[in-house]
């Protein structure tokens, strides 16, 4: 062989070892792909009006009256509501299924809920009394109460954010349920009511509007509403004759950068991706 062709043959192979490393090992790993992770969304460039596609769709219990919805690492934690048939439930996302669940005594009426140090803490609606668990048993750990109503429930990672239905949000010490902060949530000036489940992402809150399509972001520090994220369309046609039974529900896979959102006694769960809607 001539060292031209030599040459000729030597750059080919390597064409082909650099083809097999960037497209052919990773089908060669569990005879399967590599799942792909989005980068998360920037929220601050979506806009002040924001629309979404459905990325998938997956299977929700319709007997769940959705209060909270808390994603963390592949599991689904949700707390249902209504009294005497209130509970908590450890979830599998593609069936939709309990791996594990426990009724709440009929006295109370579960609310928002939210996973933080790998304790899971409940709001009750009217009863002014959060609940601890432990994620993996659900056994209960201890409570602590607050003066106001119970709505929705989140996390900074160092406070509770809690809402109370009302415009304002309140930041709570996990371990005790004190109020450390309190903040008004405004929209060109007038304060918006009615928050409700609470989520917090990549810095900002998101927050479902009771009874409409609606979810505001939030800005943490000075209660503005940054964008309105208009969901209309994704209820569920056997929900929309029961008053109620609205969007309720959102949760954030913060390593894959996926939003999950749901609502009260719907069939359904969706993943979905925020857009922004031009003027």
């Amino acid at each position: 062989m001539s060292n031209t062709k030599r040459n000729t043959f030597l750059a080919i192979l390597a064409l082909l070892i650099v083809a097999f490393l960037a497209f052919g090992l990773p089908r060669l790993i569990g005879n399967r792909e590599e799942k792909r992770v989005e980068e998360p969304q920037i929220l601050s460039e979506l806009g002040k009006q924001v629309g979404y596609e459905i990325v998938k769709t997956y299977p929700h219990d319709a007997d769940c009256y959705t209060q909270g919805l808390v994603y963390e690492a592949g599991t689904l934690y949700e707390s249902c509501g209504l009294y005497g048939q209130s509970r908590l439930r450890v979830v599998k996302l593609e069936s939709g299924k309990s791996i594990r669940e426990i009724d709440i005594p009929e006295q109370y009426f579960a609310e928002g809920l939210v996973l933080l140090d790998d304790v899971l803490t409940m709001l009750t609606w009217q009863e002014g009394t959060a609940f601890f668990y432990d994620p993996s048993k659900l056994k209960e750990l201890g409570s602590f109460n607050y003066s106001t109503e119970g709505w929705g429930l989140t996390t900074d990672g160092q406070s509770l954010i809690m809402s109370d239905g009302s415009n304002t949000l309140y930041w709570l010490d996990p371990k005790t349920g004190l109020v450390v902060k309190e903040l008004h949530v405004t929209l060109d000036g007038h304060p918006m009511q009615n928050l409700n489940e609470l989520e917090f992402v990549n810095g900002e809150i998101l927050a479902n509007v009771y009874l409409t399509d609606l979810i505001f972001r939030i800005d943490p520090e000075s209660g503005e509403v940054l964008s309105q994220i208009d969901l209309s369309g994704l209820m569920p046609e056997g929900n929309k004759s029961n008053h109620g039974e609205v969007l309720n529900g959102i949760a954030w896979d913060k390593e894959g950068g996926r939003l999950f959102v749901t609502g009260k006694h719907w069939d359904k769960l969706y993943e979905i991706k925020l857009i922004p809607v031009l003027p």
